[in-house]
């Protein structure tokens, strides 16, 4: 019941969001508990490894190790010293300051308190700053949004209390229930008439304008292609017959030179026809 009541003030902190002053500042916070989990995990990994470490070499065997004890020898001792309440690790180190676990427990104690009060705690402080730095330049957007989500939370839940909701969810469904009977099922017939006459005209309109529309492109492609036929036929005429001025011109200078390589083999046999009869007459 007391974390409940806690939570309940926990969660009140959203009613003084709405506020132009106060709201960009519960922005702010929401962010850094992001930075604050971060840091919650790295303190445990510290705490664990120091606290097992530290009571296995100075307190072994001086109490029970079950989950109380655990708790209360362990975790908690070890997170106060972060905040500064170490005389009870002090008067441990006192009672016995010759043993070797307890110098070798004061090193380790040493660095403990140097990486989690100098290292921990300044970054952790700086994580909040470059936080709220670059929260500030945009919380009054955030924060808006925020306000009107949670204006529309509360506008669309029940006027009552649980467990009295289930009441207005019933008068709810009454009311649509009752606005769904007609009052006058004559005007409710020629206004479902009247719909569906509108409807109809409506799509038949849509069609007829489509129709035309497809005709008057079909109409403009067949005008541009004839336009275009006519007033390309005397081009192509043109150069259809310089076309054929080319294939005649290559085919003469093709003819002019099987004619001539004839011309040159006949030339040749006729050398050859006479240097046979040369031959012959001198045998």
């Amino acid at each position: 019941m007391a974390y409940d009541l806690m939570l309940w003030f926990i969660r009140s902190l959203l009613f003084i969001g709405i506020a132009p002053n106060l709201g960009p500042k519960l922005v702010m916070i929401r962010k850094m508990t992001n930075d604050l989990l971060f840091f919650i995990f790295l303190m445990i990994v510290v705490i664990f490894g120091y606290g097992i470490a530290s009571r296995a070499m100075i307190a072994y065997g001086t109490f029970n190790f079950d989950g109380r004890q655990f708790f209360r020898n362990v975790v908690y001792p070890v997170y106060y010293f972060m905040l500064g309440s170490f005389d009870n690790e002090l008067e441990s180190f006192a009672a016995t300051p010759d043993d070797s676990t307890t110098i070798a427990t004061q090193i380790m104690f040493i660095f403990y308190l140097l990486f989690v009060n100098i290292l921990l705690i300044n970054l952790l402080t700086a994580m909040f700053t470059f936080t709220t730095a670059h929260v500030h330049e945009q919380a009054n957007y955030v924060w808006a949004y925020d306000r009107c989500a949670f204006i529309r939370d509360y506008y669309a839940r029940p006027a009552l209390f649980p467990p009295f909701t289930f009441l207005i969810t019933i008068v709810q469904l009454c009311r649509w229930y009752w606005l769904m009977i007609p009052a006058n099922f004559h005007v409710d017939n020629a206004w479902s008439e009247f719909e569906r006459y509108s409807t109809n005209d409506y799509i038949r309109q849509l069609l007829a304008a489509q129709t035309d529309a497809t005709t008057n492109i079909v109409t403009t492609d067949l005008t541009s292609e004839s336009l275009t036929t006519d007033a390309d036929e005397p081009k192509r005429f043109k150069l259809d017959i310089n076309q054929w001025k080319d294939d005649f011109t290559r085919a003469q200078i093709d003819t002019s030179g099987r004619l001539s390589s004839m011309e040159s083999t006949i030339a040749k046999l006729e050398r050859q026809i006479e240097q046979m009869y040369q031959y012959f007459e001198r045998a």
